[in-house]
């Protein structure tokens, strides 16, 4: 016989489908956001992984300022490697854009086309499809070329675009590798045939020579990939060749950005998840323990009748369980049909991606559907199960608790009404306790949507005050002019110093009489790449060293070195504290003196006096640096400053090598020995792309926040009301009014989201400031979780709001309770 009391499951949930509909509101819109989250994330991530199998994607490239011959191109083959050529053409298009064209490739780094077809005739051109949508260009079009080269006019004035398409080695698209912007409006990758590409040579655009390669034996090893790269640039050198510039896929920030980027939201999206579900589970286990209490007599009839307490306890968790099941199907249905596309606009928008075709994400169905299911099992199991552990007499008695009270708790000698209102308070704390954590939460979302913006203004102001100079030119390594001028006077002056070992004051000298600037506005620097393990999120951080002259004109103020430390002897010292790698101490490698940006000693919580530990990834080694003070250049940056020529030969460079120059006007230098410049305006332009990249989420974060909000209130607060029915009845026939019983049933819940909105301010900044920490956890970066005092008294306010909003339905309520209907059994 089927049990009878199934029937009972449905008519609970049509009576009460408001507070049932709500919670299933919450639950599928937070489940549909997760989902789509990581079906989005693992699409893209096997669609990039792709790229490179479908792509050929290349190992390394070197660039010459010459064609190869044939007896040079074998120098590739001796090393085991496999090259071909992939020359391209610099256009300066209008308006500062910037094209690179290329021959259609074949064997290497081959494009996947999004729309149209390959350009296989003459006069055609395919573009990467970034540049096509931010210039809001079709297939069809053309793309018009500069009307004249070297002051001639060229003979294909225009070509035809026939196709989207995504290369491989640009998954980023960046002006240069070492660039920090990405370009996705200004600078487009294109290809045409070799006819149409010789034409072009032919008109007076200048080649650029790049030999891009591929290993005979694949290997994702960074060390040998690095060894390799190396390994053929000594080969070249030796045969009198210099490379302009080289780099393997790893080092290579078009290829590897994305790779990188790969996996850094996942810890916050989980524990977002997490937390909301935990919220609706409690709430369930609420309604559910009120449902006990309100049928207190039905459940001591149906244990004396024989009915067990399991099958009362699979009874009143089978609600709670349709409802999730239902919401867990609908929120990963609606993930993947509709809300995959927020994330994957995200992606596709902002990277250079092969087309990405959606994959079913197992691990993301589980994780959506196991989290939900197995939280509101084991909270409502626990729940009802001590709700049910009384005998089948006390349940028709209604003595529901454990242990009786036998004396009410002394309330302050105030008004009745007061008096009142606290015994209600006092008879719900656990809906009450529930209530605040569901605010807290809602409260700890809205904070985090409305301050984003304000982190990232912030960020990008700290970013234009800290930085030592006006212009950073990243080079490719030494000035040829600068090397001239001093290989000269140390010919001259015979010598050899001047050349191998020249003074800070000698090479400021000869750069600044080479491109024509003040000579105590420079400051020459290496800029050199580590890693540093964060040991809270298991994560190697990028840390950028500047070395330069400790006592040049951008540096020296910028820099505290504290008070106390020993001095160097006999190349260890005194006093030193523990390092922070184990093996690194064990190793005993060279100490070296540096100081460190406030957003790294904040990141990290590194004090003053501490060694610490940096990997280089490069050259395998480990490099032990002990903190002998602070500077507030870079004050957001992972960055360390230290002086040029001790980080030279700590990373093996020759002692008069830099790759970078700090000034206060932009130099003029030429293409093949500039890497990039960084100025503010960029650092600014960063930060709009990083706001148009969360511009899509911030809504979704708000409306969650608000239906919480919503959600919590009102499902709680009308259980409280439903709770008193019976008191609000005789209140009615002792002659109280509605607006009367307002002040009692009513105004305690409101007093208790006033009272919760802000004693809860200072948990939210210790947690939102965690938030903040967590989310940009994977950023090269220190974004200060500083929050306005505003923005915390606005979420006061917004609160108030969403429940003035529940309270007018709450008020609708108690007017429509039917005393008779109430009564009848009394």
């Amino acid at each position: 016989m089927k049990n009878p009391l199934n029937k009972r499951i449905f008519r609970e949930l049509r009576s009460n489908i408001g507070r049932y509909g709500s919670i299933f509101i919450v639950m599928l819109m937070t489940i549909s956001f997760i989902s789509s989250f990581f079906i989005a994330q693992n699409s893209v991530k096997i669609s990039y992984e792709d790229s490179h199998i479908k792509g050929k994607i290349e190992d390394g490239y070197i660039e010459f300022d010459r064609e190869l011959s044939r007896d040079e191109e074998k120098i590739f083959e001796d090393n085991h490697v496999k090259a071909y050529k992939n020359y391209y053409l610099s256009i300066n298009y209008k308006n500062g854009k910037l094209i690179r064209l290329y021959s259609n490739r074949k064997h290497v780094n081959i494009p996947a086309i999004h729309r149209g077809r390959s350009a296989n005739k003459d006069g055609e051109v395919v573009l990467n499809y970034n540049y096509i949508k931010e210039n809001k260009l079709s297939l069809g079009d053309k793309l018009y070329l500069p009307a004249y080269v070297n002051g001639k006019k060229p003979a294909i004035d225009g070509l035809k675009i026939v196709g989207s398409v995504a290369f491989p080695d640009y998954s980023c698209l960046l002006r240069r590798p070492g660039d920090i912007l990405m370009d996705n409006k200004d600078f487009a990758v294109a290809s045409v045939n070799k006819k149409t590409f010789d034409d072009l040579v032919k008109d007076g655009y200048g080649i650029n020579y790049i030999y891009s390669y591929r290993l005979e034996h694949s290997s994702e090893n960074r060390k040998v990939q690095s060894d390799k790269l190396e390994d053929l640039v000594d080969a070249f050198v030796d045969k009198g060749l210099v490379p302009i510039n080289a780099q393997n896929k790893y080092r290579n920030s078009r290829i590897s950005y994305v790779m990188d980027d790969m996996g850094g939201d996942v810890p916050m999206m989980t524990s977002l998840m997490v937390i909301v579900l935990l919220v609706m589970a409690f709430i369930f286990a609420v309604l559910v323990e009120n449902t006990i209490e309100d049928e207190a007599s039905v459940i001591g009839s149906l244990l004396s009748f024989g009915y067990s307490k399991a099958s009362l306890i699979w009874h009143y968790i089978k609600l709670p369980l349709y409802v999730t099941v239902f919401a867990v199907l609908v929120g990963n249905l609606l993930a993947y049909t509709h809300m995959k596309n927020v994330y994957l606009g995200l992606y596709t928008g902002t990277f250079s991606l092969f087309p990405v075709r959606v994959e079913l994400d197992a691990y993301a169905f589980l994780l959506t559907s196991l989290i939900p299911i197995g939280l509101i099992l084991l909270i409502n199991f626990v729940s009802i199960y001590r709700k049910l552990r009384l005998s089948p007499l006390r349940f028709l008695r209604r003595e529901l608790t454990k242990k009786r009270q036998r004396k009410a708790i002394r309330l302050p000698q105030v008004a009745f009404l007061s008096r009142f209102r606290m015994r209600v308070f006092l008879k719900n704390k656990a809906s009450y306790l529930v209530l605040c954590i569901g605010l807290l939460l809602g409260n700890i979302l809205l904070i985090y949507g409305l301050s984003l913006n304000i982190l990232i203004d912030g960020y990008m102001d700290d970013i234009e005050k800290s930085m030592p100079s006006s212009y950073q030119t990243i080079l490719k390594g030494p000035l040829e002019k600068e090397v001239e001028a001093r290989l000269k006077e140390s010919i001259v002056k015979r010598d050899k110093d001047i050349f191998d070992k020249p003074t800070y004051d000698q090479q400021d000298r000869y750069l600044s009489d080479a491109m024509s600037v003040d000579k105590d506005k420079v400051n020459l620097f290496t800029m050199y790449g580590v890693k540093m393990r964060d040991k809270t999120f298991d994560q190697d951080i990028k840390v950028n060293i500047y070395a330069s002259n400790l006592d040049g004109a951008f540096i020296k103020e910028g820099l505290t070195r504290a008070s106390g430390l020993s001095s160097k002897e006999d190349g260890e010292y005194k006093n030193d504290k523990v390092s922070h790698d184990k093996e690194a101490s064990k190793q005993k490698p060279r100490l070296y003196d540096v100081y460190l940006s406030d957003g790294l000693m904040n990141r990290f919580k590194i004090n003053m006096g501490d060694q610490i530990s940096m990997k280089d990834e490069n050259r395998d080694v480990d490099y032990r640096l002990r903190v002998v003070g602070h500077t507030d250049l870079f004050a957001t940056s992972m960055a360390i400053i230290m002086d040029r020529k001790d980080c030279n030969k700590m990373v093996g460079m020759k002692e008069y090598y830099y790759n970078g120059v700090f000034t206060d006007k932009k130099l003029k230098v030429e293409d093949k020995e500039l890497a990039t410049i960084i100025n503010s305006s960029d650092m600014k332009k960063i930060a709009g792309q990083f706001m148009v990249n969360f511009k899509n989420l911030m809504p979704m974060i708000m409306s969650v926040a608000f239906v919480i909000y919503l959600v919590v209130m009102y499902v709680l607060t009308k259980t409280i009301v439903d709770k008193y029915k019976e008191s609000i009845s005789y209140l009615r026939i002792f002659g109280y009014y509605d607006k009367e019983i307002e002040k009692v049933f009513i105004r305690v819940s409101t007093i208790a989201v006033a009272v919760f909105l802000v004693i809860l301010i200072p948990l939210e900044k210790y947690l939102v400031r965690s938030l903040v920490i967590l989310a940009f956890y994977k950023f090269d970066g220190y974004v200060d979780p500083h929050i306005p005092t505003y923005v915390y008294l606005s979420t006061v306010i917004c609160g108030m709001m969403v429940y003035l909003i529940n309270r007018w339905i709450l008020v609708r309520r108690i007017k429509k309770i039917n005393m008779s209907e109430v009564l009848k059994d009394r």
